[in-house]
């Protein structure tokens, strides 16, 4: 499978290309990343995308890669249904290590990577990492699932009733209400 098809966004980077003093790269969607991003997000629209990175060696073969994935999006609001602008900001760091990811007891033994998290390092499949798609997957992590637009409140519910127990109508149904049993 091709990685860009899989991918809204995609920008690989081969280990080989990063120095041993590390590189600092900045990325940006254009409109059809955009777009694509915010369908894979259920977004209403993404203005813009963008992500700065660090990249660092490793060890011999394996990377660190920390930065900040952004973006101004439009979504629904829970309450209102009206678009409105948010704004993304996901920081990360991950750890990268080659060949494939392999559960604990099979093949070589697992590489000591202090500051990988429990899962451990990604791996480096053919020799790239790549950059959109850390982009979009922190993107996605950071949309609000419950989205709400400020100032929107839920209308129709009268203050009279406010003080009201949900359980109130259920006492009236056992038959007088004032049984305990």
């Amino acid at each position: 499978m091709n990685p860009s098809s899989a991918a809204p966004w995609s920008r690989p980077l081969a280990v080989t290309d990063v120095p041993a003093a590390g590189l600092d790269i900045e990325i940006v969607a254009d409109s059809g990343q955009r777009a694509a991003l915010a369908e894979l997000c259920g977004l209403a629209g993404v203005d813009e995308a963008r992500a700065a990175f660090r990249i660092a060696r490793r060890g011999r073969d394996g990377l660190r890669v920390e930065g900040e994935a952004r973006a101004k999006a439009r979504q629904v609001c829970v309450v209102s249904l009206e678009p409105f602008a948010t704004e993304i900001v996901e920081p990360f760091a991950l750890d990268f290590a080659p060949g494939d990811p392999k559960p604990p007891g099979r093949g070589a033994p697992p590489i000591d990577w202090p500051d990988a998290g429990a899962d451990g390092p990604d791996p480096i499949v053919d020799g790239r990492i790549d950059l959109g798609a850390i982009a979009a997957e922190f993107i996605a992590l950071g949309v609000d699932p419950y989205p709400r637009k400020p100032g929107a409140a839920f209308e129709g519910a009268d203050e009279a009733g406010a003080g009201i127990s949900p359980f109130a109508a259920l006492k009236g149904l056992r038959g007088g209400g004032d049984k305990k049993g």
